[in-house]
């Protein structure tokens, strides 16, 4: 079974925190996942019940950036089991959101950074993240940091 370190705490050059949700991160988490995902979020009692369903699994955290107390942005890191690639597991980041007021200040690469390191530390062999095509200001700050996008995907909502 694939468990991923659930008390991350890593304090990068400029003095932001990214560590692992807690509990009490729930409002500030819903806040600023609210700012970019305003038509598809949940209510907020639905959306606290899921959080906690992904503080409890062992193979996801979701991280924070921290900024003077305040949590500034959030990611959702996954681990999945693989069958192939030698069984080396692959990750997912999903929900990469930083807050409107800290944008365009590192805090996205500072959190993706931690999400690639993690990833490594657990022998995937890539870390694959989905973001619409109308997010350009984001497509640059993933090829900046080593991304790449050498598929076309599809996806089907069910």
């Amino acid at each position: 079974m694939i468990e991923l370190p659930q008390n991350i705490s890593r304090t990068n050059p400029n003095g932001l925190q990214i560590r692992s949700a807690r509990h009490e991160d729930f409002p500030a988490v819903f806040s600023v996942l609210s700012q970019m995902h305003k038509e598809a979020s949940l209510d907020e009692d639905s959306s606290e019940t899921a959080f906690c369903e992904i503080l409890e699994s062992p193979s996801r955290v979701i991280l924070v950036a921290v900024e003077s107390g305040t949590v500034v942005a959030t990611l959702d890191l996954f681990i999945m089991a693989n069958m192939t690639r030698g069984g080396r597991p692959w990750a997912g980041i999903e929900n990469l959101v930083v807050d409107a007021e800290h944008r365009r200040a590192g805090i996205g690469k500072a959190l993706m950074e931690v999400a690639v390191d993690l990833a490594r530390e657990q022998g995937c062999y890539k870390l694959q993240l989905v973001s619409h095509q109308r997010r350009n200001v984001a497509h640059d700050l993933y090829r900046q940091i080593g991304f790449d996008a050498p598929v076309h995907g599809y996806r089907r909502y069910l």
